[in-house]
């Protein structure tokens, strides 16, 4: 990897709010950008709270076989293949307690099992952003999820059609859930329970296996689960109109989302 005019190798970003948002595309001059950095020797990772599934398509978009942090850090898979390189998950008997108190909460939920995603809502309670994870032979749906919990689990997705719904089951989730697991309320219809991981640890993990220091990653990102990985970071760089918690943990402040502050960071910070 050749560092370019500031050192910097990889590149890591957010999707969500960074790149893309639902349902449209990365735009164009993002496009352009990512690919710039591509061409000047840079590794550009994605680091995002989404699963693989949804994730893989903004990867392919952007041209990239670089592997994938997904799940808020607790899945890493390869970008070529999907071939899992590292994953943290919670146990049967963890995943059924939390399971059953989802369940006692009256909201949806989908537990992540690698490429199989089982869940007891139906797709009509699930917004649009998150059909993916009901389509193809590797949805399954449960109506009794208890009955059916796997030895591990990824992460459990709580989901819902009313925000201010899901906002208050986050908030009994917090306070019930931890510290025995993350409780993250980073998307306006879904808590996500999983096993203690970050974008941060999982970041500095996959660079160290290619013997990259801190000093010469610049991350991206938008939102509160971002907040680790910008403060991480060696430059992290925040998306204007992102949460106030990204913007304080940011060396450096983007223009928004819809000026393109992906675009932005690669031509004002890498040179290219």
């Amino acid at each position: 990897m050749t560092p370019t005019t500031l050192n910097y190798r990889v590149l890591a970003l957010d999707i969500d709010n960074t790149l893309v948002r639902f349902p449209d595309p990365v735009s164009p001059r993002v496009q352009r950008a990512v690919q710039a950095a591509v061409d000047a020797g840079v590794t550009v990772l994605l680091v995002t709270g989404r699963a693989y599934r949804r994730a893989l398509p903004v990867a392919q978009q952007l041209g990239l076989t670089t592997p994938l942090i997904c799940n808020h850090g607790g899945v890493i898979r390869d970008g070529r293949d999907g071939t899992i390189i590292r994953r943290t998950t919670m146990g049967h008997n963890l995943t059924s307690e939390i399971v059953a108190w989802l369940k006692s909460e009256a909201i949806g939920v989908l537990l992540f099992d690698g490429d199989l995603v089982y869940r007891d809502c139906t797709q009509a309670e699930i917004v649009p952003d998150f059909h993916v994870y009901t389509r193809g032979p590797q949805a399954i749906y449960l109506p009794n999820l208890l009955d059916h919990i796997p030895p591990e689990t990824e992460i459990l997705m709580a989901t819902a059609v009313q925000e201010a719904f899901v906002a208050q089951v986050a908030e009994r989730a917090r306070a019930h859930w931890t510290p025995t697991v993350r409780v993250m309320y980073s998307h306006p219809h879904t808590v996500d329970v999983m096993p203690h991981v970050s974008k941060s640890e999982a970041l500095a993990w996959m660079v160290e296996q290619w013997g990259v220091p801190r000093e010469h990653v610049l991350a991206v990102g938008d939102g509160i689960n971002d907040v680790d990985f910008l403060s991480w970071a060696g430059m992290g760089v925040a998306m204007g109109d992102g949460h106030p918690e990204a913007l304080a943990a940011a060396d450096v402040v983007a223009p928004g989302f819809h000026e393109d502050g992906v675009a932005w960071t690669v031509e004002a910070l890498l040179g290219v």
